[in-house]
């Protein structure tokens, strides 16, 4: 906004789609439904004009959904070791041609075994910011969206299945 001009933002509840609601979690975490925050704005025409509430609004969506690298520069400025999980698209995986996706998180699994201390910031000096692909769930065809979906343990942590959150 530019100086002298305001605006109201209102925000209201997040949660699931209201056609969402009665679902069952195992339902909206296999659609891959996520929570829903809604934002609006109004102004006073006399000062702002509609093309600027809506570049607001413009804004806001890329700094939520992390299109700017809004995340990533939080991330980096708080020193976290690892990269945010940021908005993508779903990944469908034909499991009758490539790896599916329960054999994808034994792989991840093995990759944070075995390389996984390799990210620790252990220097007391000086700080290093250290990612490794191999650490990053993305490079293994998965997505924020397979967070809440069920995968099979083959028995770890004595039970059959768990979701990857």
């Amino acid at each position: 906004l530019m100086q002298g001009q305001g605006c109201i933002v209102g925000v209201g509840a997040m949660d699931y789609p209201a056609e969402w609601q009665g679902a069952s979690p195992e339902a909206v975490a296999r659609a891959g439904v996520s929570k829903v925050l809604t934002l609006t704005s109004t102004y006073d025409h006399r000062v702002i004009q509609g093309a600027a509430s809506g570049e607001l609004l413009k804004v806001m969506h890329h700094k939520l959904t992390g299109i700017d690298g809004f995340y990533e520069r939080i991330f980096t400025s708080i020193r976290m070791p690892h990269a945010p999980v940021t908005w993508q698209r779903d990944v469908d995986i034909d499991d009758s041609r490539e790896l599916p996706k329960a054999a994808r998180i034994a792989e991840m699994i093995h990759a944070f075994r075995s390389r996984g201390h390799l990210q620790a910031d252990t220097d007391p000096l000086a700080y290093r910011q250290r990612r490794f692909e191999d650490l990053d769930f993305t490079s293994h065809g998965l997505t924020l969206w397979d967070l809440d979906r069920t995968f099979p343990t083959g028995g770890f942590a004595g039970t059959e299945a768990l979701t990857r959150r």
